[in-house]
C-alpha cells in the first residue's frame, strides 16, 4: 500500500548519462533513476506527511537498491 502512496507523490524518470550530471543518480556513465518530489499539483498533506521512496522497478525502498548493487558490485566473479 506504501508503495502505491510513494507513487503518486514522487515522480520517477530514467535518464541517460546525456541527459544529466553524476549528480543526478546516474552513476558510472549508466542509466539511472532520478525521483524527484510532485508540488505542481495541489497537495491534500502536509510534506511531513510524505512517505519514503520506493523504487519503480523493484518495489523496495530507493537506499537499499544501491546498497544492494554496491554488494554485489564487491563480490568476485565466478
Amino acid at each position: 500500500m506504501l508503495s502505491g502512496l510513494s507513487s503518486v507523490q514522487n515522480k520517477w524518470q530514467l535518464a541517460s548519462p546525456r541527459e544529466g550530471p553524476l549528480e543526478q543518480g546516474l552513476q558510472d556513465g549508466h542509466p539511472g533513476w532520478v525521483v524527484s518530489p510532485y508540488f505542481e499539483e495541489v497537495q491534500i498533506f502536509d510534506d511531513e506527511d510524505r512517505v519514503g521512496t520506493i523504487h519503480p522497478v523493484y518495489t523496495i525502498p530507493e537506499r537499499r537498491v544501491d546498497e544492494i548493487k554496491a554488494y554485489f558490485a564487491a563480490k568476485m566473479g565466478f
